[in-house]
């Protein structure tokens, strides 16, 4: 009877065949390379992660000092607004020119200082951050605008700052 279907045996061409005899020789030969291989391949992807856990660090830690620096320069024109109403304040109630002058050669000295803190935080703008920190630039200019209105008194406003001088 004719089957429908050849042997496995039949499929193997004779020159690949294995002997039961080679097959005992050679396992641990296999069982080397293949462990071998995984072993390599599972060197390969842990120096692949550790590269790309070193590349994270290194931009966290780029991202990290940006942020500082921005925080910083923010922290400056901060502290010189609020110094400077400090400064205002005692050049208006100084009771001689001379402590006055002094006070508003401080007081400028802040606001170059300030406008310089200004113009290098907008040097390291993100392109989404233009519209809040021109808003913010504008708050600032109104500030100092306002102050100029204050220390640019006439005589007669002279006389309401030495009133103001006796309450305080």
């Amino acid at each position: 009877e004719k089957m429908w279907f050849r042997s496995a045996a039949e499929l193997v061409p004779s020159t690949v065949r294995y002997t039961e005899g080679r097959m005992r020789q050679r396992p641990g030969v296999v069982l080397v390379a293949g462990f071998g291989g995984l072993l390599l391949i599972m060197a390969a992807a842990e120096a692949g992660a550790l590269l790309f856990l070193n590349s994270l660090r290194h931009n966290d830690t780029t991202l990290q000092a940006r942020l500082l620096a921005r925080n910083r320069t923010l922290e400056r024109i901060r502290s010189d607004i609020y110094l400077s109403g400090t400064f205002v304040r005692d050049s208006l109630l100084a009771p001689e020119q001379t402590g006055a002058r002094a006070q508003l050669a401080t007081l400028e000295g802040l606001r170059r200082d300030s406008a310089s803190a200004l113009t290098s935080y907008a040097a390291a703008l993100e392109p989404e951050e233009t519209a809040p920190f021109q808003d913010l630039r504008s708050q600032i200019e109104a500030y100092w605008n306002v102050l100029d209105r204050t220390l640019a008194w006439n005589g007669e406003e002279q006389i309401g700052r030495a009133s103001c001088r006796e309450r305080v």
